[in-house]
């Protein structure tokens, strides 16, 4: 006889074992996401002990008086900063500061009409010049109170944009006046305001204030090509370059993000039911994994840490696909870092040799001056900056080149120009423009 089949069990036991199966996802779920919870509570309340921070109310800045705060001394004069900022880029001079910049930069006397202008715009809005000199000269920058507001943020970013920007014009208007202490007291000003706004929060804080360290070391540069400064200023801006070369501020910038994206989860779960609450913990614990790696790069220089970004893009698997959007943003803010860090070490190395040069000495270059070796690397070779003192070129006047070779590791020259990835071939700081040329200093 053929074989039959077995009978199929009845049907309310198929249900029943079906029920079983529910139950047990029912039970095995929540057992699982209070699992993940607590583990990540236990890393959490490690931060905690660590004395960092872990959401965003652990990143408002301590109270301070109003008028020890440059952060607070900005704001309060936002509308005369705001109005100094419309005439400078309004009608009928709306180019004025980019002519007047490319001028200075040659090395140019001003037009008539340039220095009618530039006169007109510092005696009209002298209290908004004296209210970031005061800002810079202060001792903290406590920032807005973070929260995922991004508007009120980068208002407070825009705010330190307008400040550096007039810095940067008042040190050209001295230059064209022939008014080089001045200027190079503005420049310091520049240079401390710079400083100060690093502790910006988050990555998107501290990129902004890069941005303001570099346009601050830019006009310093400027005005060292004008002439030599002071050494009593020289010191000091030996001092501020020293401030800015350390790795706490990247570091304190990754811990302050970790705080503001955990912040973002709870947000995204709604605050809801405590079960609720506990599912965010395996999104957290890939936040805190993202992060906790993060910091570990941020220690290292840029050619330590290049292969991980770019293992990274080969492999492409390691991490989760909300956390894999957050790698290339990442990976631009230690790019932004490691420049920031050659740039305000090409003008510690440039201080030191045209103030060997007032001495009477003729340095040659790095060997001849008086740094501690770690100051003069390149983060993006580990290799010594280029610095070398070169005739007069088909762009430049002569003088001191020193400059980074960036990601590609080759010295281009002293080419300043971004590759093909919008990543500049070189920097660092280069001598005044030749007559008639026209684009990086």
């Amino acid at each position: 006889m053929p074989a039959t089949s077995p009978a199929s069990p009845p049907r309310p036991r198929r249900r029943l074992r079906l029920r079983y199966f529910a139950l047990g996802l029912v039970a095995v779920i929540p057992a699982y996401a209070l699992w993940g919870w607590w583990k990540v509570e236990r890393r959490l309340a490690a931060i905690r002990a660590a004395g960092d921070p872990v959401t965003l109310a652990d990143i408002r800045p301590e109270p301070m008086p109003a008028e020890e705060n440059a952060a607070a001394t900005i704001a309060a004069a936002w509308p005369l900063l705001k109005a100094f900022d419309q005439v400078a880029y309004g009608q009928p001079h709306p180019d004025l500061l980019e002519e007047a910049a490319e001028r200075v930069a040659r090395g140019e006397p001003l037009t008539d009409e340039q220095s009618e202008a530039f006169a007109t715009l510092f005696a009209d809005h002298a209290e908004a010049v004296d209210a970031v000199r005061v800002a810079a000269r202060q001792e903290r920058y406590a920032y807005i109170t973070p929260n995922l507001d991004i508007g009120m943020n980068l208002e407070s970013g825009y705010r330190a944009r307008i400040a550096i920007r007039i810095l940067d014009a008042l040190v050209n208007h001295h230059l064209a006046r022939g008014e080089h202490d001045a200027a190079a007291a503005a420049a310091l000003d520049g240079l401390r305001f710079a400083r100060l706004t690093r502790d910006e929060p988050c990555v998107i804080g501290s990129l902004t204030s890069i941005a303001y360290q570099n346009i601050a070391i830019s006009a310093m540069n400027r005005v060292m090509r004008y002439g030599q400064i002071p050494t009593a200023m020289a010191d000091e801006v030996d001092r501020e370059m020293d401030a800015l070369d350390v790795d706490s501020y990247r570091i304190r910038a990754l811990k302050q993000e970790r705080a503001l994206v955990l912040s973002m989860v709870a947000a995204g779960f709604g605050g809801g039911p405590p079960m609720l609450m506990k599912l965010a913990g395996p999104s957290k614990k890939q936040v805190l994994d993202q992060l906790d790696h993060q910091l570990t790069l941020a220690k290292r220089p840029w050619h330590e840490v290049s292969s991980v970004f770019e293992a990274t893009k080969r492999d492409g698997d390691e991490w989760p696909r909300a956390i894999d959007l957050l790698l290339p943003p990442l990976e631009s803010f230690h790019y932004a870092h490691n420049r920031a860090t050659a740039h305000a070490r090409c003008l510690r190395i440039l201080n030191a040799l045209t103030q060997a040069e007032a001495r009477g000495e003729t340095p040659a270059g790095l060997a001849d001056i008086d740094l501690p070796t770690e100051a003069t690397i390149d983060p993006f070779s580990g290799e010594p900056l280029v610095a070398e003192r070169r005739g007069e070129t088909a762009t430049h006047q002569a003088g001191w080149w020193v400059y980074s070779v960036m990601t590609n590791g080759v010295d281009d020259g002293g080419d300043f120009t971004p590759d093909a990835e919008r990543r500049l071939l070189d920097c660092g700081l280069a001598p005044l423009l030749r007559a008639g040329e026209v684009g990086i200093e």
